[in-house]
């Protein structure tokens, strides 16, 4: 079995990256359209810095346990973030943003990489870890791409 994990989803969004970016490059932007940042009632978080690099959030509570996601640098196309958990299990893993311009629009993929763990090895064994949070990052891409579409559309 692989060291390493690497989940990756993209979605063809009918906008240019210039109006993508913003909405990724914003921590608590994310809250409109990542299934990860959902307000849940039993969660606080606590975001720090102002939009782009630097920028994140801490969370504890609530269905996404326990971590911090920091925003480790912005690009025209591309914005990495670190994201360390405490609960339900220690992991540090990257999530990666390209946007490539597509015809009029913008291919944008979201990726998480990190190590495969013991534990998640032994997960692995009983469920797909890899579709589980592949359903994950479409839902959230589809979720976006609605957003970005539905502004361009109203405009």
């Amino acid at each position: 079995m692989a060291s390493q994990f690497r989940c990756t989803r993209s979605i063809l969004i009918d906008a240019p990256a210039a109006s993508i970016l913003p909405e990724i490059a914003d921590l608590e932007r994310h809250v409109l359209w990542s299934p990860f940042s959902r307000p849940d009632p039993k969660s606080r978080d606590f975001y720090s810095g102002a939009p782009g690099a630097g920028q994140s959030r801490a969370f504890e509570g609530g269905q996404n346990g326990a971590g911090i996601i920091r925003i480790e640098s912005v690009e025209p196309h591309h914005v990495l973030m670190r994201l360390d958990m405490r609960k339900p299990m220690k992991a540090s893993n990257l999530i990666e943003f390209t946007l490539l311009p597509e015809g009029d629009g913008t291919r944008v993929s979201w990726s998480l990489t990190g190590q495969a763990t013991l534990i998640w090895r032994l997960v692995s064994l009983f469920m797909d870890c890899e579709a589980m949070c592949g359903r994950q990052l479409e839902e959230g891409l589809a979720t976006l791409k609605a957003e970005m579409e539905g502004r361009r559309a109203a405009a």
